[in-house]
């Protein structure tokens, strides 16, 4: 067993290889609705919504109520098969169907994995583009909602996670591709925490006056301007300044779809608001970037929306786009800024087939983007891969190589047992000749090649590796449990290049070892653009922990970043059977011990836990930091006032970490009289003093006499 500095340990568990062989079920999100005049969400109505899990958002819903399984029965049907005889046969049947369906599926996605895969470009021009009024002029015309079936409902269904989830069950342990990693679980904090609480206030959800909570999970997400902060969730942004005062006139929210009202009427964008909502500042343009799906009321028609500021004011216009992803789902896409494009990643859905389809990886022009011009997007589709993460430029710096496109990471869970497999990948677009666009390894090799991490045979997914699910997070007061999304990596990829040295920053949960649990895995991946085959400069792990304080409670959900002079911080939610969910920080300075977060501070507790049914929570959060001074962060992500379900708030917290104490000292002297006559006294005044910023408690000042001379007295002010 090999020790470091506060219990940092290899992590050992032998015992429990067999169980990643077992892994999660469907992740699923709710419709929120009033099922009767007068309810409202949170009330005991809500148990009468049938719920259909999904993939990785909301659910399909049923608003009929209760199937009229209590309705009263007709006199020709008294003496008939019971009711119970009924729903047995119904339930029978509703099996048979859905084994023949995951049978289906598990065979279409088995095949398209054997099938050689398509190594050329996708490329897609805008559908739709269009200038929209400002989003001050927006919010004050007051616009109605969408009708709610054209809001935060998928149909989504979960047959085709199922039949990933089968193939996983299938296959065998992967063989390891390059040198495994060193894995350390860390128990004790390091030292007391340096992060300093800065602002703290409420962002998008029930906490707002008037905010109308549509569904859940919320898709937490956030950017930092200069000197804006813009908070979206599902299915409403706000934007506020620093001190947490809302911005855009009246109720201070509009709808996500609302910014593209821009569009003619009938066009995907504008006239359904479905969520999963990306937001982003690009420091290199000053500008915003916004974007959320869409899709139409049958799955048959889907789109991704894109906004990008036409100036550095977030509440001014924005330049309007529609790409078209004809009868897939680009779901769960995440954004990153790069020098030369923005990268955006998606699980791509069929869902006339209920099929999974690839993660696909898709780069658009940022300079026509920010210019307003007919921006190219190039992707590229891959079988194999799920929840890529993008990579996402922090600071003014640009990365140490322009040249070979944007990073994308993921692991291989759904692609095999233990040892799992982190991977990057480069998509190098060419928007002049788009054709020769590439998604490789970046040097040299073939596409879809990518530079291997290896883990350890004993870093597993959250709650035993997903088995029997990855809703293992306790909370007080309730037997319901909340859904980790064990299956990827967390948002953001953030990338620094800090003079020349270049860090990814990224986490995910793992199980820490103890029975079915969750933890923080943090990772700071150096040199990550850099040629793999040249060991010597190759990308490589620099540092990275499990952190579990104390071995108690769950923590999952994460996002972390690293500032300017190296500290990284991260936030997480943070739940046990004694605390409700709550929004946990833990961070390190850039002198720490390698490996560690100094002590745990909680942003802000919950006093309340998610019941009746749902599971999902928060799906992401996100950590950014501040460009003003570049060192300051800032988080979001949510929590609960009370137990209930669709009552979540989100809460928007900034951290800056406090440095070595540094004071400014100076000392002036001066004699008088002088000249000065031989046996005549003497004096001097010495002058100490401080432009701080701290104080200087322990300084001493010491004088001595020129030669000649003897001491006589010594006053103080």
């Amino acid at each position: 067993m090999k020790k470091a500095v506060v219990s940092i340990v290899n992590i050992t568990r032998k015992n429990l290889l067999l169980l990643g062989l077992v892994i999660g079920v469907a992740a699923f999100g709710v419709l929120a609705f009033n099922a009767a005049a007068g309810s409202k969400p949170g009330d005991e109505t809500k148990a009468q919504i049938h719920q259909r899990s999904v993939s990785d958002g909301k659910v399909e819903t049923d608003e009929t109520g209760t199937d009229n399984e209590n309705r009263a029965m007709p006199d020709n049907e008294k003496g008939a098969d019971t009711p119970e005889t009924v729903r047995d046969e119904k339930s029978k049947a509703n099996e048979k169907r859905d084994a023949e369906r995951l049978k289906t599926v598990r065979d279409a996605i088995l095949a398209s994995r054997k099938a050689p895969q398509d190594d050329k470009p996708i490329v897609t021009q805008p559908e739709l583009q269009a200038v929209s009024d400002s989003l001050l002029s927006i919010a004050e015309q007051k616009l109605p909602s969408v009708p709610i079936e054209n809001g935060h409902v998928s149909g989504k269904k979960k047959i085709a996670m199922q039949a990933m989830r089968q193939l996983k069950r299938e296959a065998g342990p992967s063989v390891a591709l390059g040198p495994v990693v060193e894995s350390f679980l860390q128990t004790e904090a390091s030292a007391p925490s340096a992060a300093v609480l800065g602002a703290s206030f409420e962002g998008p959800g029930q906490g707002i006056a008037g905010f109308v909570i549509t569904g859940a999970p919320p898709d937490t997400t956030m950017a930092v301007g200069p000197n804006h902060i813009v908070a979206w969730v599902n299915t409403s942004l706000m934007i506020f300044n620093k001190t947490g005062t809302p911005l855009l006139p009246g109720s201070g929210f509009i709808n996500g779809n609302q910014i593209w009202t821009g569009l003619p009427a009938g066009n995907l964008c504008r006239d359904f608001n479905r969520g999963d909502p990306l937001v982003q500042y690009d420091r290199l343009a000053d500008r915003w970037v916004l974007s959320q799906f869409a899709f139409n009321n049958t799955n048959s028609l889907n789109a991704q929306c894109f906004a990008v500021s036409t100036t550095g004011n977030p509440l001014g216009t924005y330049n309007l786009y529609q790409y078209s992803f004809g009868n897939e789902l680009p779901d769960y896409g995440k954004i990153g800024i790069w020098n030369d494009a923005y990268y955006v990643s998606y699980n791509m859905f069929n869902l006339s087939a209920n099929t999974f389809t690839g993660g696909r990886a898709c780069a658009y022009d940022r300079t026509v983007m920010v210019a307003g011009g007919a921006a190219t997007q190039i992707c590229f589709n891959d079988i194999n891969r799920f929840s890529m993460l993008p990579a996402d430029l922090d600071g003014a710096t640009l990365p140490t190589d322009t040249t070979r496109g944007g990073l994308f990471l993921d692991w291989n869970y759904y692609s095999t047992s233990p040892p799992y497999t982190m991977r990057i990948s480069r998509l190098k677009p060419d928007f002049v000749t788009p054709a020769n666009s590439t998604f490789t390894n970046g040097f040299g090799g073939a596409a879809f090649s990518f530079i291997p991490f290896v883990l350890p045979n004993t870093d597993l997914a959250p709650c035993n590796d997903g088995s029997p699910s990855f809703t293992c997070v306790p909370q007080l007061g309730t037997t319901q449990r909340l859904d980790t999304l064990g299956d990827r990596h967390m948002y953001r990829l953030a990338y620094r290049n800090r003079g020349g040295v270049d860090s990814l920053i990224v986490t995910q949960s793992l199980d820490p070892g103890v029975g079915a649990r969750t933890a923080l895995r943090w990772y700071e991946i150096r040199r990550p653009l850099d040629d793999p085959t040249v060991p010597a400069t190759a990308p490589f792990i620099y540092q990275s922990s499990t952190f579990d304080p104390g071995a108690t409670g769950e923590r999952w959900m994460g996002s972390g970043a690293m500032n300017a002079n190296g500290d990284i911080l991260f936030g997480y939610s943070i739940s046990s059977s004694t605390t409700n969910p709550s929004i946990g920080i833990a961070g390190r300075q850039n002198a720490d011990p390698l490996n560690t977060l100094q002590a745990e501070q909680i942003a802000f507790a919950g006093t309340g836990s998610q019941t009746t049914g749902l599971e999902r929570w928060g799906d992401y959060t996100t950590m950014q930091v501040d460009p003003a001074d570049d060192t300051t962060f800032w988080y979001i992500a949510q929590y609960l006032a009370a137990n209930g379900t669709f009552n979540w708030r989100t809460r928007i917290v900034s951290y800056s970490f406090a440095g070595a104490p540094s004071a400014d000292l100076a000392i002036t002297k001066t004699d008088s009289p002088d000249p000065v006559t031989a046996g005549n006294n003497l004096t001097y005044t010495i002058t100490a003093t401080n432009a701080g910023p701290d104080p200087a408690a322990t300084a001493n000042v010491s004088d001595t006499l020129p030669a000649g001379t003897t001491f006589v007295s010594l006053a103080a002010p």
